[in-house]
């Protein structure tokens, strides 16, 4: 490598160190800003059979952080758990965003943190338990721990965000006679923040887009009718949540997925999956 040639060294392990260690004090250093203590919260989500609990309690000692779910609901027989890597991947990032989101992202800022959820829980379940839709549990991650630690660092979190994604399936034929099947996100607006709104249509914690309009049309046989903002959908407050989007669909088509399927002017076959 070049780097290595300029600067006449084997390896960049000694950079490498420096890094992540810098990264390990920055978080430290923040985390001991925020006084010791325990801090807890819970929020209950959509189930199947019945509504499921995520409890969060948020443990600062020194420069250690623990983030702990105990107390959350049982793993279910449907495919929303979420395994323990994906449960830490999204706890971590909301620990990240709230005490040091400037720092570099890397192993050392996630040193001081633990994150531990109960065996057989559907944040941390047993195998075999079906696992395909983790981010339907994981996406709620995130608003739990802002909220356990809103009531320490407000200007730190941002305000809940609602359902974190939508989106669509839309089935059907092309007007060549295959099939096709197209998703389409749906994004609501963020929470607002502390010194300004929210932003609109963007999904939080999952940060995706939709390809453009003008993309989506000419791959499927879809017209979008309209695409606008909802006026003041945000709420009220000194600042207010990111609108919200109202989105119209008609089909092209001539025919659909089967002899009952929609008709040109109607909506086509469409699962709606919330986030």
């Amino acid at each position: 490598m070049k780097i290595l040639d300029d600067e006449k060294i084997d390896d960049l392990g000694a950079l490498v160190d420096e890094i992540l260690n810098r990264s390990e004090t920055a978080m430290r250093r923040a985390i001991e800003a925020v006084p010791d203590g325990s801090y807890c919260d819970s929020l209950m989500v959509d189930g199947f059979e019945e509504p499921l609990t995520i409890r969060c309690e948020v443990r600062i000692k020194g420069s250690d952080l623990t983030v702990d779910f105990a107390g959350t609901s049982p793993q279910v027989a449907r495919p929303i758990n979420s395994v323990l890597n994906f449960t830490r991947a999204y706890s971590a990032y909301a620990v990240k965003c709230a005490f040091d989101p400037s720092t570099p992202n890397n192993d050392g800022s996630f040193r001081p943190v633990q994150i531990t959820a109960p065996e057989g829980s559907f944040l941390n379940p047993r195998r075999p338990a079906p696992i395909w839709a983790r981010h339907l549990a994981g996406h709620y991650l995130p608003p739990v721990i802002f909220s356990a630690l809103a009531g320490i660092m407000p200007e730190r979190v941002i305000a809940d965000c609602g359902s974190p994604i939508w989106n669509v399936y839309f089935a059907g034929k092309q007007r060549n006679g295959n099939r096709f099947v197209k998703m389409f996100f749906m994004n609501g607006g963020h929470g607002a923040r502390p010194h300004q709104d929210g932003p609109a249509c963007l999904s939080f914690p999952s940060n995706i887009a939709t390809v453009p309009i003008e993309q989506f049309e000419n791959s499927v046989p879809l017209l979008i009718t309209e695409k606008a903002l909802i006026p003041d959908s945000g709420g009220a407050g000194k600042y207010r949540g990111g609108p919200a989007q109202r989105l119209s669909f008609k089909v092209t088509a001539d025919t659909g997925v089967d002899d009952n399927s929609p008709r040109a002017g109607q909506v086509p076959t469409a699962w709606l999956v919330r986030g």
